[in-house]
């Protein structure tokens, strides 16, 4: 807990003393602001996309049928759906948004943001469903946490890439 608190404290005190330079024009200072609602923005995003190897490992162990025709797969198998996800969707993404540009219809930063964030929340709605079923007491299909690693993924492509880029664009 204390970490974490130094860990804010450090973020918070880095916005409010860059903020204050005094060769900040107006227009550099409201970048800053809204780096600062992206970072927090991307802070809550990577926290729930990093319960992949803790929580919903821990859920795959526990509460999921990993008998593959009479075969235990081990949980810890699960987790590679993200990363291979990304590799296959990160081409798909970077046409998305190129034809999307092309075509005048591409979603603003801010919009891109919001699907990574929607994203995420269905992914756990998803994964909520699958704990709820667990709660009887019955192991869940796999197929739950493919899915909530899937919107996850999305979620990573949506606000990952766009945020870097909007931090060099932003930053003073």
């Amino acid at each position: 807990m204390l970490f974490r608190s130094a860990i804010v404290a450090a973020a918070a005190l880095y916005f409010v003393v860059a903020g204050r330079r005094p060769d900040l024009t107006h227009t550099n200072r409201r970048h800053l602001g809204a780096m600062a609602v992206f970072f927090l923005a991307s802070a809550v995003c990577w926290s729930a996309l990093e319960q992949a190897g803790s929580s919903l490992n821990l859920f795959a162990q526990r509460n999921t049928d990993l008998n593959i025709g009479g075969w235990a797969m081990p949980a810890s198998w699960l987790q590679s759906v993200a990363p291979f996800s990304i590799i296959v969707l990160a081409p798909v993404f970077a046409w998305l948004w190129v034809a999307l540009s092309r075509s005048g219809r591409e979603p603003s930063t801010h919009g891109k943001f919001v699907v990574g964030m929607l994203c995420i929340s269905l992914g756990f709605a998803v994964l909520t469903v699958a704990a709820a079923r667990a709660s009887t007491g019955q192991l869940v299909s796999p197929l739950w946490l493919v899915g909530g690693y899937l919107l996850h993924t999305i979620s990573e492509l949506s606000f990952s890439p766009v945020g870097y880029s909007l931090v060099t664009r932003l930053s003073p």
